[in-house]
């Protein structure tokens, strides 16, 4: 499920700047949700069906850095197109 890109389906929180976050910043789900207008649940089931940006655990919790974060929405210059096509539409 999405919703407006910039407010998450949890708490309406503001998305963070991904283009002037370092590369190896981390992500929570609730910040992707955020950023990407996709439902944490959403996040979540695609996690577990290896789909969405890879995902780090730190200390048993996932995170996505940012440069992750970055090719699967096509940001990077290394992005696949098919990653791209759909996301932010």
């Amino acid at each position: 499920m999405r919703h407006a890109p910039g407010q998450s389906y949890a708490n309406r929180e503001e998305a963070p700047n991904l283009r002037a976050m370092p590369a190896d910043a981390l992500l929570s789900r609730r910040e992707l949700s955020a950023l990407s207008g996709y439902a944490i649940i959403t996040l979540k089931i695609w996690a577990a069906n290896n789909r969405g940006p890879r995902i780090t655990r730190v200390e048993g919790r996932p995170r996505y850095r940012v440069e992750d974060v970055r090719e699967w929405i096509g940001l990077s210059p290394s992005a696949k197109p098919e990653f791209t096509q759909g996301i932010f539409a």
